[in-house]
């Protein structure tokens, strides 16, 4: 005697089993009796229990269902189920239909094997370059009160910064000895660098320490609540 899972179940838990019964018998008020035995096949071999699938089949044959009908209702149980649980429902159900199986298979259909072929992948050389990205919004509140937030504009890290209200927006570099700028300070107009104290004026980008050593200034436009950063016209991709 095989052991069937499903009994196990109903001596385990019985009030279990009687809800699923009594949900089954509700769900299935919409289809007909040949629609709802047809339903318990597939869920028979979707559970991979061979008493319960005699069960189903014992109605099916009440109803005088066909055997490709059983298969149907087994091949769409599949994909939730699986394939070892499809072809063991259609070894049961060929044991009461050996009739499946056609007498003369000297004209056997070929069994076509899909197997295509892999896409084409394009050498990455060949691929279009993605297009630079020259701005970004932000919300007000990601830009810190003390340091800055930073950023990147088509390759470029650019060091967005606030102080009494105004926004300010420069590369984060520093062209002393390109150290990042992103924890210096904002004093009177200037941003003062944190490692050797050179002071850029945030207007122009002009170095007071050195002429010439110049930082290059972006757009910050406040839009509301949100903080629209955009490279200067002169600043290149990199």
């Amino acid at each position: 005697m095989s052991f069937d899972p499903w009994e196990l179940l109903a001596r385990i838990r019985p009030d279990v089993v009687n809800d699923l019964r009594r949900w089954q018998g509700v769900v299935g008020r919409q289809l007909s009796p040949r629609e709802r035995v047809l339903v318990r096949v597939a869920l028979a071999a979707q559970s991979r229990s061979v008493p319960l699938l005699e069960s189903a089949l014992d109605e099916a044959a009440a109803y005088e269902i066909e055997p490709d009908a059983l298969l149907d209702a087994v091949l769409c149980a599949g994909p939730i189920a699986g394939m070892a649980s499809v072809l063991d429902a259609v070894e049961v159900i060929h044991r009461r239909h050996p009739e499946l199986v056609p007498d003369d298979t000297s004209e056997e259909t070929p069994l076509v094997v899909f197997s295509p072929s892999p896409p084409e992948i394009p050498p990455t050389d060949d691929l279009p370059a993605p297009p630079a990205v020259r701005s970004l919004e932000l919300l007000v509140e990601e830009v810190p009160e003390t340091g800055a937030k930073v950023i990147e504009l088509s390759g470029r890290r650019v060091a967005v910064f606030r102080a009494e209200e105004r926004f300010y927006a420069v590369d984060d570099v520093c062209p002393h000895q390109d150290r990042p700028l992103a924890d210096g300070q904002v004093e009177d107009g200037h941003l003062v660098c944190p490692w050797h104290g050179w002071r850029f004026d945030l207007g122009t980008g002009q170095c007071d320490l050195s002429p010439g050593e110049d930082l290059v200034i972006h757009r910050a436009e406040v839009r509301g609540d949100r903080l629209l950063v955009s490279l200067a016209d002169s600043a290149e991709a990199e």
